[in-house]
C-alpha cells in the first residue's frame, strides 16, 4: 500500500512538481483565508491559575460581591529630581490633571492620586507617598483587556503623557497594567529573535553535516512550509473557538516544528544517500529510502502528537492549551516529510549533492572516521561511556543548587522596561510587592463590619 502511495506522490517529475505546488499553493491560500495569529492569540485565560484554585475563586467572588472593582491599574510612579519632595507633587499635579481631563486615554476609567483636587480620589493618599515624600504614585484603572492592542496603547499614552509632564523628575508607568503591556512587547520582539536564532543555529549544523548548501535548506524550507500551514489552520481554530493559542504556545511552535522537522528530513536524506549506493536511479533510491524510514518517521510523528494530546487532562490552561495547536503542527511537519521533503529533493537533482556530487554524498552516508571511532568506543565500553556521560550532564547541572525560584516576573525580561523600573523605584521608596498587592476575601454569615475578624486577620498579616 505504502508503495502505491509513494508511486503516486513521486512516480514522475511532474507527480513530484504538484506535490511541491499543492503544498505552496496550500500555504498561501490558507494565509488569505486565516486570521492573523496575533489577533487570535489568547494571552489572559491561558495565563490564569486553574479555575478551581483559590485564587480563581477569590478573583470570581470579588466580581460578584463588587461589581466594577476588576479594572487593571496603571501605576505611576512619579520619583523627584534627587528624591526632592517639591519635585515629585509638581509632577504629580500636572500628571493627574492630564489623565483626568477630557485628552486622558479612553481606557482610563478614574484616578487615584495624593493630588487630590476637583474630580479626583484623594483616596489613602498616604498610601501613595514615600516617608520622605520624593516618590510618590498615581494609580489610573483602565477598563478591556490586556490582550486588546487597544488597551496597550492607551497604555503608552499614558507613558508619553506622564513623561511629558514629569519635568526634572523620573517617571515610570509600572502595575499590571504596564507589567501586561511590556511582557506582550518583549514576547512579541522574542518571537522574531527566537525564529532567527532557530534559522541560523540549524542552518549551521545542517551545512557541517551535509556539506551541501541546498540539501541544508531543504529541512529549513519544509519546516517553513509546515509552520506557515500549521499556523494559518491553528488561527482559524482558534478564531472559531475550538482550541486556544497564546504568545508562548506561538513560540514553541517554532522551535517544536524546526526541531522535529530537522530530524525527520535528517532521517530520510541519510537513507535516501545509502539508497543511492546501491541504486543509481534517483527515483527508485528515494522510493526505497522512503519506505524503510516510513515506519520511524510515522511512530516518532503519533509518539509526539499523542504527547502533546496528553497535556488536555493538564490542570494549568497554559499546559493544556499547548496540547491541540502543538500536535496539530507536528501532525503538518510529519505530512510534509512524508511528500513535499521528498518532492523538493528528486526535483533539485544532482543540484541538491553540490558541490562534492552524488558519489563523494553517497559515501558520506557510510560515516567518517571520527564517527566510527565513537562507535567503536561506545559499544566497547557502554559502561563506562555512559558513567561519562552522567558525570559530565551532573556537573553541567550544578548550578541547580544555588537556584532560587522568584515570583518577582519583570525581573526575567533581558531587555529594559519601564514596568521593571516603575517596579525598582517602588520597591526602593515603598517596599517591594506594593503596586500589585494580595487581596484577601473574608467572608461570614453575618456583617463582618460589626466583628473584629477583618482587623484580627489584618494585624495577623502584618507580619507575613
Amino acid at each position: 500500500m505504502y508503495s502505491s502511495i509513494l508511486r503516486c506522490f513521486l512516480g514522475s517529475r511532474k507527480r513530484a512538481a504538484a506535490v511541491v505546488l499543492f503544498w505552496v499553493l496550500l500555504a498561501g491560500l490558507l494565509a488569505q483565508l486565516a486570521p492573523d495569529l496575533k489577533s487570535v492569540q489568547d494571552n489572559t485565560s491561558a495565563n490564569l491559575p486553574p479555575a478551581a484554585s483559590d485564587s480563581m475563586r477569590a478573583r470570581e467572588l470579588a466580581r460578584k460581591e463588587f461589581p466594577g472593582q476588576d479594572a487593571v491599574p496603571a501605576v505611576v510612579v512619579v520619583r523627584g529630581a534627587d528624591g526632592d519632595r517639591g519635585s515629585a507633587e509638581r509632577a504629580v499635579r500636572r500628571i493627574t490633571a492630564a489623565l483626568s481631563g477630557p485628552g486622558r486615554p479612553g481606557q482610563v476609567t478614574g484616578v487615584l492620586s495624593p493630588a487630590g483636587g476637583p474630580g479626583k480620589n484623594p483616596g489613602p493618599a498616604a498610601d501613595l507617598v514615600s516617608k520622605d515624600g520624593g516618590t510618590q504614585m498615581i494609580v489610573a484603572p483602565m477598563e478591556g483587556s490586556p490582550s486588546d492592542e487597544s488597551f496597550r496603547a492607551d497604555v503608552e499614552k499614558i507613558r508619553k503623557l506622564a513623561a511629558d509632564r514629569a519635568g526634572d523628575a523620573e517617571v515610570a508607568v509600572t502595575g499590571p497594567a504596564g507589567i501586561a503591556t511590556d511582557t506582550v512587547e518583549v514576547f512579541s520582539n522574542g518571537d522574531k529573535v527566537l525564529l532567527l536564532a532557530t534559522i541560523l543555529l540549524v542552518l549551521v549544523l545542517l551545512l557541517a553535516i551535509y556539506r551541501s548548501p541546498l540539501l541544508a535548506l531543504v529541512p529549513l524550507v519544509a519546516a517553513g512550509v509546515a509552520m506557515r500551514v500549521a499556523e494559518t489552520l491553528g488561527a482559524l481554530a482558534a478564531d472559531a473557538g475550538w482550541i486556544d493559542i497564546s504568545s508562548q504556545t506561538a513560540s514553541i511552535m517554532t522551535v517544536l516544528l524546526f526541531g522535529v522537522g530537522t530530524d525527520y528530513v535528517l532521517v530520510i536524506t541519510a537513507r535516501y544517500r545509502e539508497a543511492l549506493l546501491d541504486e543509481p536511479d534517483r527515483w527508485r533510491a528515494m522510493h526505497t529510502a522512503m519506505r524503510s524510514v516510513g515506519e520511524t518517521v510515522l511512530a516518532s510523528a503519533s509518539t509526539v502528537v499523542l504527547a502533546m494530546f496528553a497535556l488536555l487532562v493538564a490542570v494549568s490552561p497554559s499546559l493544556r492549551g499547548f496540547g491541540p495547536y502543538l500536535a496539530l503542527g507536528v501532525a503538518v511537519m510529519a505530512l510534509v516529510a512524508f511528500t513535499f521533503v521528498p518532492a523538493l529533493v528528486l526535483l533539485l537533482g544532482r543540484a541538491v549533492f553540490w558541490p562534492g556530487g552524488v558519489a563523494r554524498a553517497a559515501e558520506r552516508s557510510l560515516g567518517g572516521a571520527v564517527w566510527h571511532r565513537v562507535a567503536d568506543t561506545v559499544t566497547r565500553a557502554p559502561a563506562k561511556v555512559a558513567g561519562a556521560v552522567v558525570a559530565l550532564l551532573l556537573a553541567m547541572s550544578a548550578g541547580l543548587a544555588g537556584y532560587q525560584e522568584s515570583f518577582d516576573f519583570v525581573s526575567g525580561f533581558r531587555v529594559d522596561t519601564g514596568s521593571e523600573r516603575g517596579q525598582e523605584l517602588v520597591a526602593e521608596a515603598f517596599g517591594p510587592g506594593e503596586t500589585a498587592p494580595a487581596t484577601v476575601l473574608v467572608r461570614g454569615d453575618g456583617d463582618l463590619r460589626t466583628t473584629d475578624a477583618p482587623a484580627r486577620i489584618a494585624d495577623a498579616l502584618s507580619g507575613a
